[in-house]
Protein backbone atom coordinates (compact mmCIF):
# COMPACT_ATOMS: atom_id res chain seq x y z
CA UNK A 1 0.00 0.00 0.00
CA UNK A 2 1.26 3.68 -1.06
CA UNK A 3 1.13 6.16 1.96
CA UNK A 4 0.62 9.31 0.51
CA UNK A 5 0.49 12.35 2.41
CA UNK A 6 -1.46 15.67 0.94
CA UNK A 7 -1.09 19.21 2.18
CA UNK A 8 -4.70 20.93 2.15
CA UNK A 9 -4.55 24.71 2.10
CA UNK A 10 -7.43 26.46 3.63
CA UNK A 11 -7.64 23.07 5.40
CA UNK A 12 -11.45 24.02 6.84
CA UNK A 13 -13.13 21.21 8.48
CA UNK A 14 -13.95 22.92 11.54
CA UNK A 15 -14.78 26.60 10.25
CA UNK A 16 -17.58 28.84 11.16
CA UNK A 17 -18.75 28.53 7.58
CA UNK A 18 -20.36 25.03 6.77
CA UNK A 19 -19.79 25.93 2.94
CA UNK A 20 -15.85 26.13 3.59
CA UNK A 21 -15.78 22.53 5.91
CA UNK A 22 -17.97 20.97 2.93
CA UNK A 23 -15.66 21.91 0.32
CA UNK A 24 -12.86 19.46 2.67
CA UNK A 25 -15.13 17.18 3.66
CA UNK A 26 -16.11 16.09 -0.09
CA UNK A 27 -12.48 16.06 -0.84
CA UNK A 28 -11.35 13.44 1.83
CA UNK A 29 -14.44 11.14 0.89
CA UNK A 30 -13.76 11.28 -2.43
CA UNK A 31 -10.09 10.45 -1.83
CA UNK A 32 -10.85 7.37 0.35
CA UNK A 33 -12.95 6.34 -2.90
CA UNK A 34 -9.76 6.70 -4.64
CA UNK A 35 -7.82 4.92 -2.22
CA UNK A 36 -9.78 1.76 -2.32
CA UNK A 37 -9.37 1.48 -6.11
CA UNK A 38 -5.94 1.92 -5.94
CA UNK A 39 -5.42 0.73 -2.78
CA UNK A 40 -3.17 3.90 -1.36
CA UNK A 41 -3.03 5.37 2.14
CA UNK A 42 -3.80 9.17 2.44
CA UNK A 43 -2.61 11.34 4.80
CA UNK A 44 -4.13 14.59 5.32
CA UNK A 45 -2.57 17.84 6.75
CA UNK A 46 -5.40 20.80 7.36
CA UNK A 47 -3.23 24.19 6.78
CA UNK A 48 -5.23 26.34 9.11
CA UNK A 49 -5.72 27.98 12.13
CA UNK A 50 -6.11 25.45 14.30
CA UNK A 51 -6.00 25.47 18.14
CA UNK A 52 -2.76 23.93 19.47
CA UNK A 53 -4.39 22.15 22.20
CA UNK A 54 -6.79 20.66 19.28
CA UNK A 55 -6.38 16.47 18.56
CA UNK A 56 -7.40 14.07 15.99
CA UNK A 57 -10.05 12.61 19.17
CA UNK A 58 -11.75 16.20 19.15
CA UNK A 59 -12.31 15.62 15.46
CA UNK A 60 -16.28 14.74 14.22
CA UNK A 61 -17.42 11.09 14.63
CA UNK A 62 -17.49 11.00 10.61
CA UNK A 63 -13.76 12.44 10.16
CA UNK A 64 -12.40 10.34 12.98
CA UNK A 65 -11.63 7.39 10.90
CA UNK A 66 -9.54 9.05 8.25
CA UNK A 67 -5.75 9.93 9.27
CA UNK A 68 -5.87 14.00 9.40
CA UNK A 69 -3.34 16.11 11.43
CA UNK A 70 -3.20 19.86 11.27
CA UNK A 71 -0.24 22.66 10.61
CA UNK A 72 -1.36 26.34 11.98
CA UNK A 73 -0.14 28.56 9.42
CA UNK A 74 1.67 31.50 10.59
CA UNK A 75 0.64 35.28 9.89
CA UNK A 76 3.66 35.74 8.83
CA UNK A 77 6.39 33.41 7.59
CA UNK A 78 8.90 36.07 8.48
CA UNK A 79 7.87 36.93 11.94
CA UNK A 80 7.74 32.94 12.45
CA UNK A 81 11.45 32.84 12.24
CA UNK A 82 12.19 36.13 13.78
CA UNK A 83 10.49 35.14 16.59
CA UNK A 84 12.74 32.00 16.78
CA UNK A 85 15.75 33.84 16.33
CA UNK A 86 14.87 35.97 19.32
CA UNK A 87 13.47 33.53 21.22
CA UNK A 88 16.58 30.92 20.91
CA UNK A 89 13.58 28.62 20.02
CA UNK A 90 12.89 27.80 16.34
CA UNK A 91 10.78 24.66 17.19
CA UNK A 92 8.11 26.33 15.39
CA UNK A 93 9.41 27.50 12.57
CA UNK A 94 11.17 24.39 11.86
CA UNK A 95 7.84 21.96 12.61
CA UNK A 96 6.17 24.17 9.96
CA UNK A 97 8.91 24.04 7.21
CA UNK A 98 9.24 20.37 8.03
CA UNK A 99 5.67 19.93 7.53
CA UNK A 100 5.58 21.25 4.28
CA UNK A 101 8.48 19.58 3.18
CA UNK A 102 7.28 15.90 3.99
CA UNK A 103 4.20 16.73 1.82
CA UNK A 104 3.72 14.59 -1.76
CA UNK A 105 1.61 17.59 -3.02
CA UNK A 106 -0.61 20.23 -2.21
CA UNK A 107 -4.58 21.24 -2.75
CA UNK A 108 -6.03 24.84 -2.48
CA UNK A 109 -9.76 24.83 -2.74
CA UNK A 110 -9.87 28.68 -1.73
CA UNK A 111 -12.86 28.23 0.02
CA UNK A 112 -14.81 27.44 -2.84
CA UNK A 113 -14.75 31.51 -4.38
CA UNK A 114 -11.67 33.37 -3.08
CA UNK A 115 -9.74 32.82 -6.03
CA UNK A 116 -11.02 36.48 -6.63
CA UNK A 117 -10.19 39.87 -5.54
CA UNK A 118 -14.10 40.83 -5.20
CA UNK A 119 -13.60 40.60 -0.88
CA UNK A 120 -10.26 42.47 -1.69
CA UNK A 121 -6.75 41.84 -2.39
CA UNK A 122 -5.79 40.36 1.13
CA UNK A 123 -7.30 36.92 0.05
CA UNK A 124 -5.72 37.08 -2.85
CA UNK A 125 -2.63 38.16 -1.23
CA UNK A 126 -2.43 35.30 1.23
CA UNK A 127 -3.52 32.58 -1.26
CA UNK A 128 -0.02 33.01 -2.80
CA UNK A 129 1.65 33.59 0.04
CA UNK A 130 0.97 29.51 0.73
CA UNK A 131 1.15 28.85 -3.19
CA UNK A 132 4.72 30.16 -2.66
CA UNK A 133 6.12 27.86 -0.34
CA UNK A 134 5.20 24.96 -2.84
CA UNK A 135 6.89 26.74 -5.44
CA UNK A 136 10.26 27.38 -3.02
CA UNK A 137 10.08 23.15 -2.25
CA UNK A 138 9.21 22.06 -5.35
CA UNK A 139 6.18 20.75 -4.42
CA UNK A 140 3.10 20.00 -7.12
CA UNK A 141 -0.08 21.63 -5.96
CA UNK A 142 -3.88 21.27 -7.55
CA UNK A 143 -6.55 24.11 -7.43
CA UNK A 144 -9.47 22.07 -6.22
CA UNK A 145 -12.85 23.00 -7.90
CA UNK A 146 -13.67 26.71 -7.79
CA UNK A 147 -14.65 29.79 -8.83
CA UNK A 148 -12.00 31.75 -11.11
CA UNK A 149 -12.83 35.42 -10.93
CA UNK A 150 -13.61 37.81 -11.30
CA UNK A 151 -10.26 40.08 -10.70
CA UNK A 152 -11.22 43.71 -10.75
CA UNK A 153 -7.58 44.73 -10.10
CA UNK A 154 -4.50 44.54 -11.94
CA UNK A 155 -2.67 43.36 -8.98
CA UNK A 156 -5.35 40.75 -8.17
CA UNK A 157 -5.44 39.14 -11.87
CA UNK A 158 -1.17 38.90 -11.91
CA UNK A 159 -1.21 36.47 -8.49
CA UNK A 160 -3.79 34.89 -10.08
CA UNK A 161 -2.50 34.60 -13.11
CA UNK A 162 1.07 33.28 -11.43
CA UNK A 163 -0.95 30.86 -9.39
CA UNK A 164 -2.99 29.19 -12.36
CA UNK A 165 0.31 28.62 -14.56
CA UNK A 166 2.08 26.92 -11.74
CA UNK A 167 -0.46 24.49 -10.85
CA UNK A 168 -0.62 20.78 -12.06
CA UNK A 169 -4.24 21.19 -12.81
CA UNK A 170 -7.11 23.68 -12.18
CA UNK A 171 -10.39 22.57 -11.71
CA UNK A 172 -13.42 25.09 -12.41
CA UNK A 173 -17.24 24.73 -11.25
CA UNK A 174 -19.03 26.54 -13.99
CA UNK A 175 -18.46 27.89 -17.65
CA UNK A 176 -17.49 31.58 -16.56
CA UNK A 177 -14.67 29.79 -14.53
CA UNK A 178 -13.88 28.24 -17.49
CA UNK A 179 -13.79 30.94 -20.15
CA UNK A 180 -11.86 33.25 -17.15
CA UNK A 181 -9.01 30.09 -16.62
CA UNK A 182 -8.38 29.84 -20.48
CA UNK A 183 -7.10 33.43 -20.88
CA UNK A 184 -3.96 32.77 -18.66
CA UNK A 185 -3.58 28.96 -19.55
CA UNK A 186 -3.87 26.34 -21.82
CA UNK A 187 -6.96 24.05 -21.97
CA UNK A 188 -5.44 20.60 -21.21
CA UNK A 189 -4.51 22.17 -17.77
CA UNK A 190 -8.16 22.59 -16.90
CA UNK A 191 -10.59 20.67 -15.68
CA UNK A 192 -14.35 21.47 -16.19
CA UNK A 193 -16.44 20.20 -12.81
CA UNK A 194 -19.30 21.05 -10.48
CA UNK A 195 -18.65 22.39 -6.88
CA UNK A 196 -17.31 19.61 -4.98
CA UNK A 197 -19.81 20.35 -2.01
CA UNK A 198 -22.61 19.08 -4.40
CA UNK A 199 -20.88 15.07 -4.02
CA UNK A 200 -20.55 15.34 -0.05
CA UNK A 201 -22.47 12.47 1.56
CA UNK A 202 -24.21 12.49 4.75
CA UNK A 203 -26.78 11.01 7.14
CA UNK A 204 -30.60 11.03 6.56
CA UNK A 205 -32.96 11.55 9.13
CA UNK A 206 -36.02 9.61 9.99
CA UNK A 207 -39.16 11.09 9.73
CA UNK A 208 -39.26 13.04 12.89
CA UNK A 209 -40.41 16.41 11.23
CA UNK A 210 -44.10 17.48 10.61
CA UNK A 211 -45.59 16.38 7.21
CA UNK A 212 -48.64 17.60 7.63
CA UNK A 213 -47.35 21.15 6.65
CA UNK A 214 -45.02 22.78 3.47
CA UNK A 215 -41.64 23.03 5.48
CA UNK A 216 -39.40 26.14 3.57
CA UNK A 217 -36.12 26.41 4.49
CA UNK A 218 -34.69 30.45 4.68
CA UNK A 219 -31.11 30.63 5.04
CA UNK A 220 -30.19 34.29 5.29
CA UNK A 221 -27.22 35.74 5.10
CA UNK A 222 -25.77 38.00 7.86
CA UNK A 223 -22.90 38.88 5.73
CA UNK A 224 -25.37 40.46 3.43
CA UNK A 225 -27.53 41.77 5.99
CA UNK A 226 -25.08 44.00 7.47
CA UNK A 227 -23.93 45.53 3.83
CA UNK A 228 -20.90 42.94 3.36
CA UNK A 229 -17.44 43.91 4.61
CA UNK A 230 -17.82 47.43 4.55
CA UNK A 231 -21.00 48.01 5.25
CA UNK A 232 -22.20 49.90 2.63
CA UNK A 233 -23.59 47.70 0.14
CA UNK A 234 -20.52 45.84 -0.93
CA UNK A 235 -21.93 43.68 -3.58
CA UNK A 236 -24.25 46.64 -4.91
CA UNK A 237 -27.47 44.68 -4.27
CA UNK A 238 -30.82 46.55 -6.03
CA UNK A 239 -32.48 46.27 -2.98
CA UNK A 240 -32.51 46.47 0.95
CA UNK A 241 -31.61 43.10 1.45
CA UNK A 242 -32.85 43.21 4.77
CA UNK A 243 -36.57 44.53 3.62
CA UNK A 244 -36.62 41.30 1.08
CA UNK A 245 -35.77 38.63 3.63
CA UNK A 246 -38.67 40.54 5.75
CA UNK A 247 -41.03 40.21 2.80
CA UNK A 248 -40.08 36.47 2.07
CA UNK A 249 -40.37 35.36 5.66
CA UNK A 250 -43.96 37.24 6.08
CA UNK A 251 -45.13 35.96 2.27
CA UNK A 252 -44.30 32.22 3.14
CA UNK A 253 -45.95 32.55 6.35
CA UNK A 254 -49.36 33.99 4.95
CA UNK A 255 -48.89 31.13 2.54
CA UNK A 256 -48.95 28.56 5.41
CA UNK A 257 -46.18 27.49 4.78
CA UNK A 258 -43.98 26.30 7.98
CA UNK A 259 -40.84 28.34 7.42
CA UNK A 260 -37.26 27.06 9.07
CA UNK A 261 -34.99 30.12 9.84
CA UNK A 262 -31.78 27.62 9.28
CA UNK A 263 -27.95 28.86 9.67
CA UNK A 264 -24.81 28.42 7.43
CA UNK A 265 -22.22 30.43 8.88
CA UNK A 266 -22.41 30.14 12.65
CA UNK A 267 -20.04 31.51 15.36
CA UNK A 268 -21.00 30.76 18.38
CA UNK A 269 -20.01 32.26 21.51
CA UNK A 270 -17.36 34.06 19.97
CA UNK A 271 -20.20 35.58 17.71
CA UNK A 272 -19.04 38.48 15.09
CA UNK A 273 -22.51 39.33 13.95
CA UNK A 274 -21.63 41.15 10.74
CA UNK A 275 -20.82 37.55 9.56
CA UNK A 276 -23.03 35.12 12.05
CA UNK A 277 -26.08 33.73 10.09
CA UNK A 278 -26.97 32.02 13.66
CA UNK A 279 -27.39 35.42 15.84
CA UNK A 280 -28.98 36.66 12.73
CA UNK A 281 -31.68 33.68 12.29
CA UNK A 282 -32.57 34.55 16.24
CA UNK A 283 -32.81 37.99 15.87
CA UNK A 284 -35.80 37.13 13.09
CA UNK A 285 -37.07 34.39 14.75
CA UNK A 286 -37.80 36.82 17.54
CA UNK A 287 -39.02 38.86 15.07
CA UNK A 288 -41.15 36.07 13.34
CA UNK A 289 -42.05 33.88 16.58
CA UNK A 290 -44.14 31.85 13.94
CA UNK A 291 -41.09 30.56 12.47
CA UNK A 292 -39.00 27.39 13.45
CA UNK A 293 -35.22 28.31 14.64
CA UNK A 294 -33.67 25.32 13.06
CA UNK A 295 -31.01 23.33 15.13
CA UNK A 296 -27.20 24.63 15.96
CA UNK A 297 -25.33 22.50 13.17
CA UNK A 298 -21.47 21.82 13.98
CA UNK A 299 -20.80 20.01 10.99
CA UNK A 300 -21.67 20.54 7.13
CA UNK A 301 -23.12 16.89 7.16
CA UNK A 302 -25.07 17.60 10.22
CA UNK A 303 -26.53 21.21 7.99
CA UNK A 304 -26.81 19.28 5.18
CA UNK A 305 -28.94 16.39 7.18
CA UNK A 306 -31.29 19.04 8.16
CA UNK A 307 -31.78 20.83 4.78
CA UNK A 308 -32.68 17.37 3.12
CA UNK A 309 -35.46 17.17 5.62
CA UNK A 310 -37.03 20.18 3.92
CA UNK A 311 -39.87 20.29 0.82
CA UNK A 312 -37.73 23.90 -0.38
CA UNK A 313 -35.32 26.29 0.35
CA UNK A 314 -33.93 29.68 -0.06
CA UNK A 315 -31.05 31.04 0.41
CA UNK A 316 -27.87 33.26 -0.42
CA UNK A 317 -25.39 31.15 0.77
CA UNK A 318 -24.04 29.47 -1.55
CA UNK A 319 -23.13 26.36 -0.09
CA UNK A 320 -26.48 25.77 1.71
CA UNK A 321 -28.05 26.45 -2.34
CA UNK A 322 -25.79 23.25 -2.94
CA UNK A 323 -27.03 21.17 0.14
CA UNK A 324 -30.27 21.67 -0.74
CA UNK A 325 -29.86 20.65 -4.57
CA UNK A 326 -27.89 17.92 -3.81
CA UNK A 327 -29.84 16.46 -1.65
CA UNK A 328 -33.11 16.51 -3.92
CA UNK A 329 -34.78 19.59 -2.47
CA UNK A 330 -35.85 22.64 -4.74
CA UNK A 331 -33.88 25.40 -4.27
CA UNK A 332 -34.65 29.69 -4.52
CA UNK A 333 -31.32 31.16 -4.95
CA UNK A 334 -30.42 34.33 -3.79
CA UNK A 335 -27.52 35.45 -5.36
CA UNK A 336 -25.25 38.26 -5.36
CA UNK A 337 -22.30 37.42 -7.41
CA UNK A 338 -21.30 35.76 -10.48
CA UNK A 339 -20.53 32.29 -9.10
CA UNK A 340 -24.17 31.60 -8.49
CA UNK A 341 -25.31 32.64 -12.31
CA UNK A 342 -21.72 30.61 -13.21
CA UNK A 343 -23.23 27.37 -11.77
CA UNK A 344 -27.05 27.31 -11.33
CA UNK A 345 -27.87 28.96 -14.64
CA UNK A 346 -24.94 27.92 -16.89
CA UNK A 347 -23.93 24.95 -15.51
CA UNK A 348 -26.94 23.30 -14.20
CA UNK A 349 -29.13 24.89 -16.31
CA UNK A 350 -31.60 26.11 -13.35
CA UNK A 351 -33.43 29.17 -13.58
CA UNK A 352 -35.06 29.29 -10.10
CA UNK A 353 -33.67 32.18 -7.80
CA UNK A 354 -32.86 35.75 -8.06
CA UNK A 355 -29.92 37.87 -9.09
CA UNK A 356 -30.04 40.56 -6.61
CA UNK A 357 -27.88 42.78 -8.35
CA UNK A 358 -30.80 42.79 -10.65
CA UNK A 359 -33.92 41.97 -9.17
CA UNK A 360 -35.54 44.42 -6.93
CA UNK A 361 -37.88 43.25 -4.27
CA UNK A 362 -41.19 43.06 -5.90
CA UNK A 363 -39.46 41.08 -8.82
CA UNK A 364 -37.79 38.64 -6.04
CA UNK A 365 -41.18 38.43 -4.71
CA UNK A 366 -42.57 37.26 -8.34
CA UNK A 367 -39.43 34.82 -9.00
CA UNK A 368 -40.40 33.73 -5.89
CA UNK A 369 -44.00 33.19 -6.23
CA UNK A 370 -43.33 31.18 -9.75
CA UNK A 371 -41.22 28.97 -7.84
CA UNK A 372 -43.80 28.49 -4.78
CA UNK A 373 -46.48 27.50 -7.55
CA UNK A 374 -44.20 24.77 -9.47
CA UNK A 375 -42.55 23.22 -6.33
CA UNK A 376 -43.81 20.14 -7.01
CA UNK A 377 -42.85 19.51 -10.77
CA UNK A 378 -39.32 21.02 -9.46
CA UNK A 379 -39.41 18.34 -6.97
CA UNK A 380 -40.36 15.97 -9.89
CA UNK A 381 -37.11 17.25 -11.95
CA UNK A 382 -34.92 16.49 -9.35
CA UNK A 383 -34.22 12.65 -9.61
CA UNK A 384 -32.87 13.39 -12.64
CA UNK A 385 -30.76 16.36 -12.06
CA UNK A 386 -29.34 14.18 -9.16
CA UNK A 387 -28.38 11.88 -12.14
CA UNK A 388 -26.22 14.12 -13.96
CA UNK A 389 -24.42 15.11 -10.42
CA UNK A 390 -23.74 11.35 -10.55
CA UNK A 391 -22.13 11.56 -13.98
CA UNK A 392 -19.91 14.12 -12.59
CA UNK A 393 -18.80 12.45 -9.67
CA UNK A 394 -17.49 9.25 -11.79
CA UNK A 395 -15.37 11.79 -14.37
CA UNK A 396 -14.11 14.03 -11.25
CA UNK A 397 -12.65 10.84 -9.69
CA UNK A 398 -10.88 9.94 -12.75
CA UNK A 399 -9.65 12.86 -13.02
CA UNK A 400 -8.24 13.45 -9.59
CA UNK A 401 -6.56 10.27 -9.87
CA UNK A 402 -4.94 10.55 -12.90
CA UNK A 403 -3.64 14.11 -11.37
CA UNK A 404 -2.52 12.54 -8.30
CA UNK A 405 -0.87 9.88 -10.34
CA UNK A 406 1.13 12.85 -12.24
CA UNK A 407 1.77 14.44 -8.39
CA UNK A 408 3.40 11.25 -6.51
CA UNK A 409 5.37 10.24 -10.02
CA UNK A 410 8.79 11.31 -9.68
Amino acid sequence: MKNIKIGIFFGTILHENMGCNALNYSFIQLCEEIAKIKNWHFQYVMFWDIPSSFNHDDLPTELKSFDISFQKVPDSYLRLFIKGLLKDHMHDYNEFYNTVKSCDFFVDSCGGDSFSDIYGNYTLRYIHKNHKLTYKYKKPIILLPQTIGPFNTKEGEKRASQMMQKATMVYVRDELSKTVAQKYIPQNSIFYTIDMAFQMKYPTYKDVYNKNKTRIGVSPSALLWNGGYTGKNQFGLKSEYKDLIRNIIRVLIDKGYEVNLLAHVLYGTASKPREDDYWLCKQLHEEFPETILAPYFYSPTEAKSFIATLNGLMSSRMHCCIGAYSSGVPVFTLGYSRKFNGLFNETLNYYHGSDLRVDNIPQTLKNLDNFLTNLSNIKKEMPSRLKQIAQYRELLISSFTNTITKCITK
